[in-house]
């Protein structure tokens, strides 16, 4: 008789250990985002769009005047949400040529436009090189 609620017991402190965490953890405050370059045709803009664990993103680094644009395709992540993203995919050519092998590590997270947590670092890796860039957490249209 004593052995039913002492299994009771117990069962229900395993459900507690396993609901707890993953409620916490998947919670809207605990995404994080990256900002993707995205053209808008109806007004002919070009202005940053919130992703997370995008597969296809256009990273542009900060400042914008004397930045890279990273067109990156076909990404799978690992770590998303993290303080460190790790990436693999491509580099998505704008005229022709080959398609490049990418990594790409997210990092440093910040909290950004409407109290969003953006990766705000970004570190590529190519057959061609390695760099690093800053992203930006805000939310703006960049050119007409």
């Amino acid at each position: 008789m004593r052995r039913v609620p002492a299994l009771l017991l117990a069962v229900v402190l395993l459900l507690a250990l396993y609901v707890v965490p993953t409620a916490q953890g998947r919670s809207a405050g605990s995404r994080v985002f990256v900002n993707c370059l995205t053209y808008f045709a109806k007004t002919r803009t070009v202005g940053f769009v919130a992703r997370v664990r995008p597969r296809r993103c256009d990273v542009q680094g900060e400042p914008e005047y004397n930045a890279n644009l990273l067109p990156a395709g076909e990404m799978r992540w690992s770590g998303w949400g993290r303080s460190t993203t790790l990436g693999r995919g491509v580099v998505v050519p704008t005229k022709g040529g080959g398609r490049i092998g990418l990594r790409m590590r997210l990092y440093r997270i910040r909290r950004g436009c409407q109290g969003r947590r953006y990766y705000t670092r970004a570190t590529a890796s190519t057959k061609h090189g390695t760099g690093t860039m800053r992203l930006t957490p805000g939310c703006k249209r960049t050119r007409r």
